[in-house]
């Protein structure tokens, strides 16, 4: 009778971990209460985690035991990820103002308010931080280029349209796509138009590059896929639903979540789909991916592992709230936030 227990438990823990969609439940390495729902996405960077919450404070956390370093308080909601050098972080506001924070005190420096004509322009995107510059995107319409140093505006691209994507700095160019659904290229010296592109929707997340390509989603269900060099058209995938995060490269394959919550899994040369896995909800999290796994956070607030090769769920947490912002990776370790108010941080073993 004992035999045939100890049998049974074998067979029981052999099928949970092993068959496709049970997956183990993962315990977080620390977690941090912010008290208030994370809207901002974290960054890593030299052992310390930042990151914004929705009451407009600004953490910068030790990657290690989650313990706090230092917060400023803006006094607006921060969405996306903080730009750095190696001296400063850069956030964008809620109400139109970009912030520049020193790493090491978390004292201000600089704050520059963006809109024109008695409107400020809310950032709903990232800053970005390229060719000794500062870029970010606003609901006013306009790519904004500042001086780090100082925060004096360099000059303005007026897209015609709001902005809700991050920009993207890559080989010497200004990537961005606007709500009316047009794609730009610009010069970071002078912010003129180099050349560009279109979609039948609003492009909203951000444009990604790998390997001499860049990638756009938009609500049209289309990512397109452009070779910078010579300016040629690839191919379009369609998702059949409107792309709500930007696609995630790694290993030639892009990673991107559709409001119908379907994470998408295609080939990055060819466009042909390779998998896709569904979640509860629209995805508004850029999945990331590492080491031949893709990190997810969901609108029901789970954060799941899945293969990068079959789609299969590795592993899972569920928070108590939604998760709108992406997750980040450093030092062996998955660092994300909740609406619940707390911050997280995985293994990635």
């Amino acid at each position: 009778m004992r035999k045939n227990h100890i049998l049974m438990l074998a067979i029981f823990f052999l099928l949970v971990f092993t068959l496709p969609g049970l997956a183990a439940e993962k315990e977080p390495l620390w977690q941090f209460e912010a008290g208030m729902p994370l809207t901002g996405t974290p960054t890593y960077d030299k052992g310390v985690v930042y990151i914004g919450d929705q009451g407009g404070a600004v953490y910068a956390l030790n990657a290690e035991t989650g313990e706090l370093i230092w917060q400023y308080d803006a006094g607006t909601s921060i969405n996306g990820a903080a730009a750095m050098n190696e001296k400063t972080i850069f956030v964008g506001g809620t109400d139109g103002r970009v912030f520049a924070i020193e790493r090491s005190s978390g004292n201000l420096l600089w704050q520059t308010l963006l809109g024109l004509d008695l409107a400020p322009g809310a950032i709903w995107g990232s800053p970005i931080y390229g060719a000794e510059r500062l870029f970010a995107g606003s609901a006013d319409g306009r790519i904004y280029a500042f001086d780090p140093e100082t925060g004096v505006v360099l000059w303005t691209f007026d897209t015609g349209r709001e902005l809700r994507s991050t920009p993207l700095y890559h080989e010497g160019l200004i990537f961005v796509g606007d709500h009316i659904g047009r794609f730009h290229a610009l010069d970071p010296k002078t912010g003129n138009r180099q050349w560009g592109g279109g979609s039948g929707g609003p492009i909203d997340t951000a444009t990604t590059a790998w390997k001499g390509f860049i990638y756009f989603g938009s609500w049209d269900g289309l990512l397109s896929c452009v070779k910078i060099k010579g300016i040629i058209p690839q191919w379009k995938y369609n998702a059949k639903s409107a792309i709500t995060t930007s696609a995630t490269p790694e290993d030639g394959r892009l990673f991107f979540g559709t409001q119908k919550g379907i994470l998408h899994a295609v080939d990055a040369i060819t466009g042909q789909m390779l998998w896709t896995y569904e979640t509860e909800g629209a995805m508004q999290a850029t999945p990331i991916a590492f080491n031949n796994i893709v990190y997810i956070g969901t609108a029901t607030g789970k954060v799941a592992a899945i293969s990068a090769i079959d789609g299969n769920m590795i592993w899972e947490y569920q928070t108590d709230r939604e998760i709108l912002a992406s997750p980040a990776l450093g030092d062996g370790r998955v660092f994300l936030g909740s609406m619940d108010g707390k911050v997280y941080a995985f293994s990635t073993e």
